[in-house]
C-alpha cells in the first residue's frame, strides 16, 4: 500500500488479458471488443438484462449490451461490492446506479438541473430525473426500499 498526499492507495490485482485477441469476444470473460449477437444471447447478458430489469431477447440493442459490458466488466473485476465507490454523470435514468448500490457500492449520481435540462430537451426526453425519487423510481430494483441507495445532485 502506498501513501499519496494523505490518501491510501491500494493497487488492484486485475487477471493479465493479452492485449490481443483471437476468440469470439464473450461477456463472461469480457476485453475491449465489440457487441455481438452471441453476446446478446448469452447467459450473462441474459443476467444483466434481468438485474437492470431491461427487455432482452428479441431485442439486439448496442445499449443493452453496453449495459451489460459494464456490469460485467465492474463485477469480474470485483468492483461491486460494499465499500466500493462510484461516480456517474448526467446519468438520468439510467439503470447501472441502481444495480452498482444495490450490491452495497456507494454511487453519486449527477444530472443537469431541471432549467439546462428543459432547454436542451432532456427534461421532455423520458430520460431525465428531476429528482432522486425519479431516479431511485426509474431504476431501482423493485426490493429497494428507503433510504434511497444512492445520492444524487443536480450539476
Amino acid at each position: 500500500m502506498m501513501t499519496n498526499s494523505g490518501f491510501n492507495i491500494e493497487k488492484t490485482i486485475i487477471k493479465h488479458q493479452p492485449l490481443i485477441v483471437n476468440d469470439e469476444p464473450s461477456l463472461t470473460n469480457p476485453v475491449s471488443q465489440m457487441a455481438t449477437e452471441a453476446q446478446c444471447r448469452s447467459d450473462a447478458f441474459y443476467y444483466w438484462c434481468d438485474e437492470t430489469h431491461l427487455p432482452h431477447e428479441p431485442i439486439f440493442h448496442r445499449k443493452l449490451w453496453e449495459y451489460a459490458y459494464i456490469l460485467q466488466c465492474l463485477s469480474e473485476t470485483g468492483m461491486m461490492s460494499p465499500g466500493r465507490r462510484g461516480l456517474g454523470f448526467g446519468v438520468g435514468k439510467e439503470p447501472l446506479v441502481a444495480v452498482m448500490a444495490a450490491r452495497g457500492c456507494d454511487i453519486v449520481a449527477t444530472d443537469l438541473d431541471i432549467d439546462e435540462a428543459t432547454k436542451q430537451g432532456w427534461a421532455s426526453s423520458g430520460e431525465y430525473a428531476a429528482t432522486l425519487e425519479a431516479l431511485n423510481a426509474a431504476s431501482a430494483p423493485p426490493h429497494a426500499s428507503p433510504p434511497m441507495l444512492f445520492t444524487a445532485w443536480q450539476t
